[in-house]
């Protein structure tokens, strides 16, 4: 999960020419993860606390390596945006 939070400042180039980014654009693609990652530790916390950690954790990073699978498919700016706001949920 902490890779692909860190690895949008390696895609910027390429995700800018596909989609034509502006400056605010790839600004909101950069931290669209931590709006998710900010949101979603209390539910995690709460999980991880009833269920136990480890199914939590096998659960987050199957969740996590799905969505940047499909995340790498995506044909619109949207559609990519809410893909890495799901990858730091």
């Amino acid at each position: 999960m902490v890779c692909q939070l860190y690895l949008s400042s390696y895609l910027l180039p390429a995700a800018q020419c596909d989609f034509q980014m502006t400056a605010q654009e790839k600004g909101l693609l950069n931290s669209i993860s931590y709006a998710g990652v900010i949101l979603s530790s209390p539910l995690w916390g709460f999980l991880a606390d009833t269920q136990g950690r480890k199914k939590i954790l096998i659960l987050s990073l199957a969740a996590d390596g799905i969505i940047g699978v499909l995340s790498s498919f995506a044909p619109t700016y949207g559609i990519f945006l809410a893909f890495r706001f799901f990858n730091g949920f």
